[in-house]
């Protein structure tokens, strides 16, 4: 109930308007802003803010749309600059207004010196350590036309029916959260006039900070002039740039201090440059760990009285509302959390929070996509950005009794799919099918739900010290846990003793079970070392590893992990975490209704878990954002403010993290690129960064020869042989699907589907998994086996275009 989150829920009066909650979706790009088709049409974009709009949201941010060519991210992208431009984005407006209350505004975007095209254009002629060209600067005059620019836009973005604009000051991290109106931040165009580290001009817009601040001020001033007053405008403030020679914090101040003169409405916080080499969104960032930030500023900027705008990491309702109750802002921002789910506010309101789809900060189908030029979507909700053509409510109009082997994420997905119309394989197919008015059941090995997605649930770098002591991919699966019930899948776990990955019921009995489809989300086996040895007491698996209910073993001092894919990177930060020498870990008491289908103890205790201060510690933060740039400088600073600094953040009260284990870590590949070279574009440097602050080894270009008593025999990339005196070997080298139950079924005419694991025997891809179970799910009863391996999602004409340029440019 609302009752529950009161000042999440709370009305909010701006110039003139009311917002009807305190949650702005923030600005992401999604890749349905520049439309489809030469008519550019934005029928895809109005279907995906419209179902946001049905979700409750109070203000709602669109993608960054540039005011002129020199401002376009990249060629072909989103501009409003004409009034047919205006014309067209009359779509998504009227599909919002329809639902009373929820508003939205367009982010303006200039993308300065970071935009990938030759005419991009920035306050000096200095290259973007993350460009592709060096821009050129602009003349005075050029600058003061810019600002016509800006004002023209946001007057078109009135006239096509938006409730305001956001202003992006500061560059917006590609690597970080998506959100953005006038986008004032995240080292964009006007933040590289704020920053002295880019503004070298020696005029009238450079030098002082007076000078170098006339830009952003006399946008908003004249876009204010030009516009409704009840017309909203928001500036996205760079309040810590964690970039050297960034902004200092008075400056932060002073500037807040002119924007509410010049008449902005509403201030949202910017974190981090694209450039900066500091997470700010990714799984491993305390929830609600940068809140203290705008916190900062609500009690230092005398004279700020507009609403301010926590921001980063926000993705619960329970962590708004303690943002929202402390005070730290008046405003929270949510980007991912609403791609995960839509209706993410209308189930907090309604009481029912254990059924939100909760975002798990991951990266991977969403700015991970942005950066491959596809259609942004999301790991756990894969009809995010595919509203008009991926149909998973859509009802059936021929219910089928549906078999599903295996509860991982794909086989979960499914059913719920399924029935509410049902390995994450398995769970996403079966969910999805019930959901649909299908008649699902589930079969599972195990005595839990969640098939390898348990694994990754137990990776300290993917733990978060949140209220109630749970890590974010535990959520995915509470959910699924959930949806089993509400969409009445008939969940059967335990079938039979087996291994790991194994099938948990055989042909015979699905055919007797009267089943008309049978979806095979088995999942996978680990592939063994094949070479002399690989059968020595010193060789493990990563499930024998890393699985606590099924590991009977002691890994040693010196452990050599071999496969430097996505496990081999979550092997070594569980074992450099320590994570396996804690003591059993505690079962959760939260969600008794669904513990037994989670697995009752098999949950990490919450000493491996990081705060906000030893997040801010690890990564050279300065607690107190009292340094330029918000940075440490190399020498190191006092840290010890950062327990009361940062402290106070929405990220609970769980112990520090636990003492570094003294165990020496060697991560090895065959391979001579660079370690971790597969893993996600936006999150990879971070796994790398980590993985060598704990001290890990990483060793390409070797062949393995045999496992000993000796240890680890290999030759290294000059080929020459050595030992790797080693205790313990880890393989986490490749996968075997488990197919087993497919030639039975088939013979007996019972149509068969591999979906995840089963289908494809990569790495640990729960991304494709759910994705193919969804998309199988919408359509069971058409679809085709041999189909599956088209269920993906698709790569549009200006992705293909922008990756063909790439290649040649690379």
């Amino acid at each position: 109930m609302a009752a529950a989150y009161p000042k999440l829920f709370s009305p909010l009066k701006l110039r003139g308007t009311t917002l009807i909650n305190r949650c702005i979706m923030g600005s992401m790009h999604n890749g349905l802003e520049e439309g489809d088709g030469f008519g550019h049409h934005l029928g895809r974009m109005a279907a995906f803010f419209e179902e946001r709009a049905k979700g409750g949201v109070g203000l709602m941010v669109t993608g960054g749309i540039a005011p002129n060519n020199a401002g376009r991210v990249a060629p072909m992208a989103a501009m409003m600059a004409t009034p047919a431009d205006a014309a067209r984005h009359r779509e998504v407006t009227e599909a919002v207004h329809r639902h009373n209350g929820p508003k939205i505004a367009m982010q303006i975007l200039h993308s300065g010196r970071y935009g990938y095209h030759p005419f991009n254009v920035s306050a000096s002629a200095k290259k973007a350590p993350i460009g592709w060209f060096t821009p050129k600067a602009l003349s005075s005059a050029e600058v003061e036309r810019t600002i016509e620019d800006f004002v023209r836009c946001a007057s078109l973005a009135q006239e096509a029916g938006y409730d305001g604009v956001e202003v992006i000051g500061w560059p917006r991290r590609r690597r970080g959260d998506g959100h953005q109106g006038v986008m004032g931040s995240e080292g964009y165009l006007i933040n590289q006039f704020i920053a002295a580290r880019t503004n070298k001009r020696t005029d009238e817009w450079g030098g002082t900070y007076t000078n170098r601040t006339r830009l952003p001020l006399a946008i908003v001033e004249r876009i204010r002039a030009a516009v409704d007053p009840k017309f909203i405008i928001m500036f996205r403030l760079s309040m810590l740039d964690l970039v050297e020679g960034g902004s200092e914090w008075p400056e932060v101040v002073a500037l807040a201090q002119g924007l509410e003169a010049a008449g902005a409405d509403i201030i949202n916080t910017g974190i981090g440059w694209h450039e900066a080499r500091v997470p700010t969104i990714a799984t491993c960032v305390p929830r609600g760990g940068f809140s203290w930030v705008t916190r900062k500023l609500r009690q230092e900027a005398n004279g700020v009285t507009i609403p301010l705008v926590a921001t980063n990491r926000i993705n619960t309702p329970e962590i708004a509302e303690e943002i929202l109750s402390k005070g730290d802002a008046d405003l929270v921002s949510m980007a991912r959390p609403f791609l995960a789910d839509p209706f993410l506010l209308n189930k907090a309101k309604a009481g029912t929070p254990e059924r939100i789809n909760t975002c798990i900060a991951c990266n991977q189908a969403c700015l991970d996509h942005t950066f491959q030029m596809k259609i942004a979507s999301c790991l756990v909700n894969p009809r995010a950005g595919y509203e008009t053509e991926l149909f998973t409510d859509k009802p059936t109009a021929q219910p089928l009794d549906v078999a599903v082997v295996g509860a991982g994420p794909a086989g979960l997905a499914f059913a719920t799919t399924a029935a509410k119309h049902a390995s994450p394989a398995g769970l996403a197919f079966a969910t999805t099918a019930a959901k649909r008015g299908h008649r699902v059941t589930l079969y599972e090995a195990s005595d839990k739900i969640g098939g390898q997605f348990n694994l990754a649930k137990m990776v300290p770098g993917k733990l978060l010290t949140i209220s109630d002591d749970l890590e974010e991919f535990y959520e995915t699966l509470r959910y699924f846990a959930h949806e089993i019930k509400a969409t009445g899948v008939d969940l059967r776990l335990g079938t039979r003793t087996c291994g790991w990955g194994h099938a948990c019921v055989s042909a015979e009995q699905l055919q007797a079970s009267g089943a008309q489809r049978v979806v095979l989300a088995t999942g996978v086996t680990p592939r063994k070392l094949n070479i002399p040895g690989d059968d020595h007491p010193s060789v493990l698996s990563y499930v024998e590893v890393s699985t606590r209910d099924l590991r009977e073993v002691f890994v040693g001092e010196r452990v050599a992990i071999i496969g430097a894919g996505g496990i081999g990177f979550d092997v070594a930060e569980f074992l450099a975490h320590g994570a396996d020498r804690l003591p059993p870990p505690k079962a959760p008491a939260q969600l008794p209704a669904v513990s037994s289908l989670l697995g009752g103890a098999d949950h990490l205790s919450p000493r491996t878990a990081i705060t906000t201060a030893a997040f801010l510690d690890s990564w050279g933060i300065d607690p107190t954002n009292s340094m330029r740039g918000g940075l440490l400088n190399a020498a190191g600073a006092d840290t010890g403010a950062a327990a009361g600094a940062a402290g106070g953040a929405a990220t609970g009260a769980a112990p520090a993290t636990a003492p570094a284990p003294s165990r020496q870590l060697f991560l090895l590949q065959r391979k001579k690129g660079k370690h971790g070279g597969g893993l996600g574009k936006t999150t990879g440097w971070i796994h790398r960064e980590s993985l060598k602050k704990e001290g890990v080894n990483m060793i390409g270009g070797v062949s393995y020869e045999k496992v000993d008593d000796e240890g680890l025999h290999m030759k290294g990339k000059d080929g020459k042989p050595t030992v790797l005196k080693v205790d313990t070997v880890v393989v986490c080298a490749g996968q075997l699907s488990d197919t087993s139950l497919e030639k039975p079924l088939l013979a007996m005419g019972i149509p068969t589907f591999k979906i995840g694991g089963a289908h494809l025997a990569a790495e640990l891809d729960a991304k494709r998994a759910i994705d193919q179970a969804t998309r199988l799910a919408a359509e069971i009863e058409s679809a085709s086996p041999e189909k599956v391996g088209d269920f993906i999602a698709p790569l549009g004409m200006a992705g293909w275009l922008f990756q063909k340029f790439a290649s040649k440019s690379a």
